[in-house]
């Protein structure tokens, strides 16, 4: 059994290292895991592989004081990257907050790769990192055959680092997106989109 603290913080999973969604769902195609709150869209991290849906509008404006106030931890990072499926179900995040201006791969998904990203609004995020960094992901590492694919996907907001970054998706190798956009001011250095 497994023990999640969150007192005032990101959850923290104290215990064995098998893990159990706190919700409802399975986790596969016909029955996602849904996700109501944004305790659960960050318990998303443990387990990279599965399905995902948003079944209502999240705020997410409690994670600024979050892990001694850097926030959000990205979902997925390179060497262990979101490899399942995320459903906003046209549903949006407001608020999401992530500081941490010495890591890379920032955004709601730090990493992405063979991902469906899908029907989701990132609403005035404010989100600091140091290379590879947007919104909605900050880095995509498909080649070729496999590729994420991104699909009605926004945001709004400000997204800050060195290089390598995007209002939405901050660096992508091959990836398909359709009917996404991004509102979001983004300030850096080199390769800003």
């Amino acid at each position: 059994m497994a023990l999640w603290i969150l007192a005032g913080a990101a959850p923290i999973l104290i215990g064995p290292s098998a893990w159990a969604f706190p919700g409802v769902g399975s986790g596969t195609a016909t029955d996602p895991y849904q996700i109501t709150t944004v305790t659960q869209l960050q318990q998303m991290a443990q387990n990279l592989n599965a399905c995902y849906i948003l079944m209502q509008d999240v705020d997410a404006y409690e994670t600024r004081s979050w892990n001694d106030n850097a926030g959000f931890q990205p979902i997925g990072c390179q060497s262990a990257p979101f490899a399942g499926r995320f459903d906003g179900n046209s549903h949006e995040i407001a608020g999401l907050y992530i500081n941490r201006p010495t890591n890379d791969c920032v955004g709601l998904f730090g990493g992405t790769q063979h991902a469906v990203i899908t029907g989701v609004g990132l609403a005035q995020v404010d989100i600091t990192g140091h290379d590879f960094v947007g919104a909605l992901a900050g880095q995509n590492y498909d080649h070729y055959q496999y590729r994420t694919l991104t699909t009605r996907c926004s945001s709004s907001g400000t997204v800050k680092g060195r290089d390598f970054l995007g209002g939405l998706i901050g660096h992508v190798y091959d990836m398909r997106a359709e009917e996404c956009y991004s509102t979001a001011d983004v300030e850096g250095g080199q390769h800003v989109g």
